[in-house]
């Protein structure tokens, strides 16, 4: 079942803990009908690439959203997929990777990945 997601700022709040981001996950936001990495995208995944390289037990959640139609799902698919392989060509295993599928509710929200490393430190340690 997937869940509800009706805003940025609610998803992130969704993450705890907070990341070393300035408290807001980094996100990629691609391009209508592609699942190529943009260039934004690539920094922010190496933001990301960089925390769990540093916190090496540490676990990165990918959290997408989708509208729930099958094309949709399989493009959300295509999106972790890519940013998957930067975090495992990056030294990150899959097995440290988590993905969670959310329902968009919002107009364009369908083509964002939400980005965490779950046990990194919180905001003002």
């Amino acid at each position: 079942m997937l869940k509800p997601f009706v805003h940025i700022a609610v998803a992130a709040a969704l993450f705890t803990p907070a990341t070393a981001y300035g408290c807001i996950p980094p996100l990629v936001e691609f391009t209508f009908g592609s699942s190529q990495l943009p260039p934004e995208g690539r920094y922010e995944v190496s933001l990301v690439l960089r925390k769990a390289q540093a916190v090496p037990d540490a676990k990165v959640k990918l959290m997408a959203t989708t509208d729930g139609s099958r094309a949709n799902r399989e493009m959300s698919g295509r999106r972790v997929q890519a940013i998957k392989a930067v975090l495992m060509r990056g030294g990150v295993p899959e097995s440290r990777i988590d993905v969670e599928y959310v329902m968009a509710t919002s107009d364009g929200s369908a083509r964002l990945i939400l980005m965490e490393v779950v046990s990194a430190p919180t905001c003002g340690d």
